[in-house]
């Protein structure tokens, strides 16, 4: 079995000849985990985008003079999380 480098610097296994089940497995549980984690990257960053169109909603709701409690109950949240997020300090 000859070992293989991969792009973070660590050694895996190559294919053993063997046993190929087990590296076979091996390879589809990676591109499986390789295409979960580019799709929680993804949802990542559609979560920011989200984000920041909320905080520029609920300062425009502000900017027209509607109370933090009746956002807060519009967003089923509290008066301090409305606060927090005018002040960036939410996600």
């Amino acid at each position: 079995m000859v070992n293989t480098m991969t792009k973070t610097g660590y050694t895996r296994p190559s294919v053993d000849e063997e046993n190929p089940t087990v590296n076979a497995w091996d390879e589809k549980a990676l591109d499986e985990v390789r295409i979960i984690t580019q799709m929680m990257r993804e949802h990542q960053r559609q979560i920011a985008d989200l984000s920041k169109k909320r905080r520029t909603k609920v300062l425009k709701l502000r900017e027209h003079k509607v109370t933090y409690r009746e956002i807060a109950e519009a967003m089923d949240t509290t008066e301090q999380s409305v606060y927090n997020i005018i002040r960036g300090d939410s996600k």
